[in-house]
């Protein structure tokens, strides 16, 4: 068998995403869901998804990362925004501590 290529995904900009736009996810347990987006807000990205378990990744149909599931409340997700914002601020944190 031969793996096909395929190119990285992006990251989804919060800003980007439309209501109603299809989200897709593989929950904790393996299994495929998909869902819609229904709310876009400062409190994170809401859809309809199930609860597809925390750090569990949801993706728009071209295979872009919406966001990681924040677990715990059914289509809750914290938007790839937000993560970037934090590993960004991990980041130059260590970075700096490293220096001094």
């Amino acid at each position: 068998a031969k793996l096909l290529s395929a190119s990285s995904p992006a990251l989804v900009a919060a800003k980007g995403l439309q209501l109603g736009e299809t989200a897709l996810a593989i929950a904790a347990d393996g299994s495929a869901t998909t869902g819609i987006v229904s709310h876009v807000g400062a409190d994170g990205i809401r859809t309809t998804l199930p609860d597809i378990g925390a750090g569990s990744a949801a993706v728009d149909l071209s295979g872009n990362l919406i966001g990681i599931a924040a677990g715990g409340t059914a289509g809750l997700i914290i938007s790839s925004d937000n993560i970037l914002a934090l590993l960004t601020a991990t980041t130059t944190a260590a970075t700096t501590t490293a220096a001094h």
